[in-house]
């Protein structure tokens, strides 16, 4: 089987949930590094931004869906107690 990629950050600007070209370059490399049915965890930092903090996360999902062919498995995980412009991507199995 092929090794799990490592965890990566996507940042955003503050109060954006626009993917910058580098980000989007990073996902698409991922995206390319994953094998059916993959699973992944979507870590997003809720604290005094909830709807911007999910809307990021989806946002990456969906980015990372229309990258690849095969389906691909998300869980969200929100972090109520701290705040962040990033979502974290970590695939759990590949």
């Amino acid at each position: 089987p092929q090794s799990v990629p490592g965890a990566l950050m996507v940042t955003f600007a503050k109060n954006s949930k626009r993917l910058n070209s580098s980000d989007e370059r990073n996902l698409t490399r991922l995206a390319h590094e994953l094998v059916k049915g993959t699973s992944m965890t979507l870590t997003y930092y809720a604290k005094g931004q909830s709807a911007l903090a999910k809307a990021r996360a989806l946002v990456v999902e969906s980015f990372l869906k229309s990258r690849h062919s095969e389906p691909l498995h998300f869980t969200l995980q929100k972090v109520p107690s701290k705040s962040s412009n990033a979502v974290k991507v970590t695939p759990t199995k590949n």
